[in-house]
């Protein structure tokens, strides 16, 4: 309950930095090295994301995903030149953010395990469009509209 959360933490600061410190506790997730390892580190992200909504809320507050997004971007950029790099690398960190997961739990009303196989699906989506050259900076293999 609240009172009793405040009764162990003073205050808000506090206790965030008790969930941080509880967040860091895990064993980390190994980062991506290649792109072709997006897809597991996703499921993997993912899986353990949806497990606790209420620490997955945490890391929303906490915006705790610097070292996540640099290695997102550091796979990337071993197929991408920097520009297409920065689009897909923000693109794939997006949707391995807590944000997406909070979406697809809240707004969508997806179960946890339907939200972890939407988010690594998404992730594989975008990695095979960057193996088959569909980048942003490229023009699209689809027709638009006028």
């Amino acid at each position: 309950s609240l009172r009793t959360v405040y009764h162990h933490f003073p205050d808000r600061a506090t206790q965030l930095a008790a969930i941080s410190a509880h967040l860091d506790e895990g064993a980390p997730d190994p980062p991506p090295t290649s792109l072709g390892e997006l897809p597991a580190h996703a499921a993997r992200i993912a899986y353990k994301m949806l497990a606790s909504p209420h620490l997955l809320r945490a890391e929303v507050v906490l915006n705790k995903r610097h070292k996540r997004d640099a290695a997102i971007h550091r796979a990337v950029a071993k197929q991408c030149d920097a520009a297409t790099t920065r689009l897909v690398g923000a693109a794939l960190a997006s949707v391995l953010s807590p944000d997406l997961a909070l979406a697809l739990l809240d707004r969508q009303r997806l179960d946890p395990a339907t939200a972890e196989t939407t988010i690594t699906w998404i992730v594989q989506v975008l990695v095979d469009a960057v193996r088959n050259g569909d980048l942003p900076a490229s023009p699209l293999k689809r027709t638009r509209r006028t």
